[in-house]
């Protein structure tokens, strides 16, 4: 019984994450045209852009989204 348990567990929690992931880049895709525009009406210059950007300090990972 605790094993099913757990195998629904473990499948639910693989969905969520795939969902999460695909949600962020969605919101990604929506978000970065709309901010250039606003930072450029601002008189700000947008030169580079970055996404999904990973960094190691420390023998941290970073994941900058």
């Amino acid at each position: 019984m605790f094993r099913e348990t757990d195998k629904k567990i473990a499948e639910v929690s693989r969905t969520v994450a795939a969902l999460t992931g695909k949600w962020g880049r969605f919101v990604e895709g929506l978000i970065a045209p709309g901010t250039i525009s606003m930072f450029k009406e601002r008189g700000i210059e947008v030169e580079k852009i970055y996404q999904r950007v990973k960094a190691h300090k420390d023998g941290k990972s970073l994941l900058f989204i």
